[in-house]
């Protein structure tokens, strides 16, 4: 059955559900692809990331106030360095949220690297002087993290290491 009037949109009813209304059935609801499943540890995983990078969210707003950086780019720097783990250790000594290495830590104050607000704060700062020495281009200050300042200085942009690829 059809219903069609005057400022209403056409409907088609379902039969058998309800009546002889039933409930109405859009054009929009019948072209809708059902979402893909998805893996359940990815949506474990997600969602953890999720918790946890809630979590630390007055530490990211204020770190990235006082040093006047996005807060997307502190959170991204921890997502991808951390994953939001604040005992996180790299391969390489890298430690906490924000994986600074050692000697970093030490240049920025840091006493407790795994401490997450010292790691957002002194990585924030280290984001900072970043910008500031390669005059604002985020692409730079991101590679300068990553690989070192060194080495974007050296290549003159961001060097050619594995990860660490200008696309």
């Amino acid at each position: 059955m059809r219903a069609v009037g005057a400022g209403r949109r056409e409907v088609e009813e379902m039969p058998g559900s309800g009546g002889e209304g039933g409930a109405p059935k859009t054009a929009a609801a019948e072209a809708e692809p059902t979402a893909p499943r998805r893996d359940p540890q990815v949506e474990v995983a997600e969602a953890l990331a999720d918790e946890r990078s809630r979590r630390w969210e007055t530490h990211i707003r204020g770190a990235a106030r006082l040093y006047q950086l996005p807060e997307s780019l502190v959170r991204a720097v921890i997502h991808t360095e951390s994953n939001y783990y604040p005992g996180a250790v790299s391969s390489t000594g890298a430690m906490g949220l924000m994986q600074l290495m050692p000697s970093t830590a030490r240049f920025l104050g840091v006493q407790q690297p795994f401490d997450p607000r010292q790691s957002i704060y002194g990585g924030a700062k280290f984001l900072r002087l970043l910008a500031n020495r390669f005059g604002g281009d985020m692409v730079l200050v991101a590679a300068g993290y990553f690989s070192g300042a060194g080495a974007v200085q050296k290549y003159g942009g961001v060097p050619p290491h594995p990860g660490c690829v200008r696309t």
